[in-house]
């Protein structure tokens, strides 16, 4: 199925909510936000209200369409499905045992530990793909047991965390609590 332009401005916005380019309560300019993705204004319009829908901007009549604050309840839920979500994904993988992709980001985290010198946005780099592996083994090895809920939305939504103590919560689990909860 083609990807349209409507879907690419989605993805691409969505994208520059999590990674932090776009923060809380900063204003969107559809013109703006056309030219940086190089992309027409309708098609990011409706992206825009279909990320208005699925609650993470904030449409308000006469003033603008902002990137929603989450609420301390949602954060707290987040929270709360991270801890849940976490202990299973570690439980499963450890089950499982390592997968090729997992030893090799410990091996390379291992190696960049040792350096003298230490590159931090490196460091950082490999630690990020060691948490987003475990959680990964923990999915692909559920999505394969009978009676998974592969394909489900309510599934796919959900991001396992990282158990590092410096993290915030990261919009893909924000959209976790969403979709939990029941919005799109």
């Amino acid at each position: 199925m083609p990807v349209t332009d409507r879907d690419q401005a989605y993805a691409r916005i969505q994208a520059m909510i999590d990674d932090g380019t776009l923060v809380p309560e900063q204003p969107l300019s559809e013109r703006r936000l056309a030219e940086t993705l190089a992309l027409g204004r309708t098609p990011v319009r409706e992206a825009l209200r279909a990320l208005a829908h699925a609650r993470l901007l904030e449409v308000i009549p006469t003033r603008g369409t902002f990137v929603r604050t989450p609420t301390l309840d949602e954060m707290r839920e987040t929270y709360e499905i991270r801890v849940a979500l976490e202990g299973m994904a570690a439980y499963l993988a450890a089950e499982r045992g390592p997968s090729p992709r997992l030893l090799a980001c410990a091996e390379r985290l291992r190696e960049l530990l040792a350096r003298a010198e230490k590159d931090v946005k490196v460091i950082q780099a490999v630690g990020w793909e060691l948490h987003d592996e475990w959680p990964m083994r923990c999915r692909r090895a559920c999505a394969s047991s009978p009676g998974s809920a592969r394909g489900s939305p309510r599934r796919a939504a959900v991001k396992a965390p990282c158990h590092d103590s410096a993290c915030t919560p990261t919009a893909p689990a924000r959209r976790a609590v969403l979709c939990v909860r029941g919005a799109p």
